[in-house]
Formats: C-alpha cells, sequence, structure tokens
C-alpha cells in the first residue's frame, strides 16, 4: 500500500504557524524551531513559485502589449501604403487583362476608377462592356476609366 503525503500548501503553512504561535507552552524551543524551520522550508518554495508565476505572467503581459503596439502600427502602415498604391495612376494600355477577376465588391469600390487603356488592351469578357461603358477617351484611342461620381459626358442630362 503505497502512503501519500499530503501536498504542502501556503495555506496549510500558515495554519500550522499559527498553531505554533497559539501553543508555545507545550512545545520546547527546540520542537518550535524545528517547526517554524520546516514552515520556511516548506513555504519557501510555494511562494517562490507564485513570484515567477507572477514574473511570468508580467512579461507575458508585456509582450502581448508589445505585439498589439506592433500590430497597430503595421495595420497603419499598411493602411498609408494602400492609400499611396491608390493615388498612382494606373496605366493598362496594351495589357492582356483577360484573366483578370475582380469580384462586384472590387467595382463597387472603385477598383478601376482613373485605369488608363486604349484600343489594344484587352479585357475579360465579364468586363468589357462595364469598363467602356463607364470610359471617357481622354486622347485619340486612349480611354480612362471614370469614377463612381463622375458624370458620363456622353449621357444626355434629364429634365
Amino acid at each position: 500500500m503505497v502512503v501519500r503525503q499530503p501536498s504542502i500548501t501556503p495555506a496549510l503553512c500558515w495554519f500550522t504557524l499559527s498553531l505554533c504561535l497559539v501553543m508555545p507552552v507545550r512545545w520546547s524551543r527546540s520542537t518550535a524551531r524545528k517547526v517554524a524551520f520546516d514552515l520556511t522550508h516548506d513555504l519557501d518554495p510555494a511562494l517562490t513559485r507564485n513570484l515567477d508565476l507572477a514574473l511570468d505572467l508580467t512579461r507575458n503581459l508585456d509582450r502581448a502589449c508589445d505585439l498589439d503596439l506592433d500590430l497597430v502600427l503595421a495595420r497603419d502602415r499598411a493602411r498609408d501604403i494602400a492609400r499611396a498604391l491608390a493615388a498612382l495612376p494606373v496605366d493598362a494600355s496594351g495589357a492582356d487583362l483577360t484573366e483578370v477577376q475582380v469580384s462586384d465588391r472590387a467595382l463597387g469600390a472603385g477598383v478601376l476608377d482613373g485605369v488608363v487603356w486604349d484600343e489594344a488592351t484587352r479585357w475579360p469578357p465579364s468586363l468589357r462592356e462595364f469598363v467602356a461603358d463607364r470610359s471617357e477617351e481622354i486622347a485619340a484611342g486612349v480611354c480612362r476609366v471614370r469614377g463612381g461620381t463622375e458624370r458620363d459626358p456622353r449621357a444626355v442630362p434629364r429634365r
């Protein structure tokens, strides 16, 4: 039969220490020293473990805060890059864009707004009519896709 020793917890140590303080008359000085030594010996590792855990948690929290700040800075930088790229003119003159896939959502967001193209540009069949309807000629044989808020100069105003 295996006898398991009860685990020493800080609460058990404090309880035993309180007994030492309440019943000092019955114990000899050597017994009291032995109990105090045993309590200190048992309590120190528990306190050390708890302190180590608290320090680990603090370090992990610091790392998490640093990572959060890094993610915020990376997100802001990505937004700045996206805005800068969106502001650059795109000249697709003569390009073969037949393999390009543009979602309806991207079209609604104006992903093609401002794209310059010419008669040699090859569009996917699903975009040909869309691009032609939303484009204006800016030079002989060169067109630019109008933005969503720009009016079609060929359209007849309604009265």
